[in-house]
């Protein structure tokens, strides 16, 4: 098992409030990443209630439990998938916002995966298309209110 991961940082011309409102809408990065959407069930296991989904990606079963995101209002936002079936074992995304200059503001996002080599390097192949891909959607989604001022 290794870790392998994308990171990608750009700066949007909008302030961080309004990125921040794209940003922690976590469904987008799925989307953007090609996730297979899942099916999600309450699962009660050592006396806590875990948040169990189930998916297939190209034919093979996936399971993971996800433990609550952490979001830092206007800051960040991360989330992790802890496998229990398939190939990886660990994977996650997170977003991390600040200020730029003249109003502007940086983003870094990284997208990663503990798996065996071979599935990991792919996943980091999809991951670094797939950063590109959102963060052209956060963009596009910016235009109409940096065009309003």
């Amino acid at each position: 098992m290794g870790l392998y991961q994308s990171e990608l940082e750009v700066v949007f011309d909008a302030a961080r409030p309004l990125v921040w409102a794209i940003v922690a809408d976590t469904n987008r990065w799925d989307r953007a990443a090609g996730l297979a959407v899942p099916r999600y069930e309450w699962l009660k296991e050592g006396g806590k209630n875990l948040r169990l989904a189930r998916a297939a990606e190209l034919g093979v079963p996936l399971e993971w439990v996800e433990p609550p995101y952490r979001w830092v209002e206007g800051r960040h936002v991360e989330g992790e998938r802890r496998f229990r079936a398939g190939p990886v074992q660990r994977g996650g995304f997170k977003v991390t916002l600040e200020d730029a200059p003249e109003g502007r503001t940086k983003a870094k996002a990284v997208a990663w995966v503990e798996a065996p080599m071979l599935i990991g390097l792919m996943q980091k192949m999809k991951f670094a298309r797939a950063l590109g891909a959102y963060f052209q959607e956060v963009s596009a989604l910016l235009r109409p209110a940096a065009a309003a001022g």
